[in-house]
């Protein structure tokens, strides 16, 4: 049997032109696509589903809103970047489907192992499972 294929997509100018975060993805058997806004973003989540989704942290308020209503009883992960002086912080809003908003920001390292527990969630057959290299 064929394992699923766990697929991405990355929202805002910065993700979606982050040559080391799809990399990242890529080499974890990652299917990646990529928008410029969350307008973009809100479009393509009404006629294709994903398993995670990577977003700037929004400039309004309803957009945050309109995604997180969107990907919830979906079974996708959402995260928010938010930068933080030479990095970012990442904020979990919806975790495998259930809004989660509220929940402790996660720096890089703590990232990249949540982001790598979620990529076995959604394809625990894949390739996914061995190493948990960072980003």
């Amino acid at each position: 049997m064929r394992s699923k294929v766990t697929s991405a997509l990355l929202v805002g100018k910065n993700l979606s032109r982050s040559p080391r975060l799809m990399e990242w993805l890529r080499d974890r058997g990652v299917d990646c696509s990529s928008v410029m806004s969350c307008l973009e973003a809100e479009a393509l989540l009404r006629d294709h589903s994903f398993d995670l989704v990577l977003s700037e942290l929004c400039p309004t308020n309803s957009c945050a809103t309109h995604l997180v209503q969107l990907l919830s009883g979906t079974g996708a992960s959402l995260f928010f970047s938010l930068p933080v002086e030479e990095s970012c912080w990442w904020l979990p809003a919806v975790a495998q489907g259930e809004p989660c908003f509220g929940s402790p920001a996660l720096r890089p390292h703590a990232f990249s192992e949540s982001l790598q527990a979620n990529l076995q969630a959604a394809s625990p057959v894949s390739a996914v499972a061995g190493g948990t290299g960072q980003m």
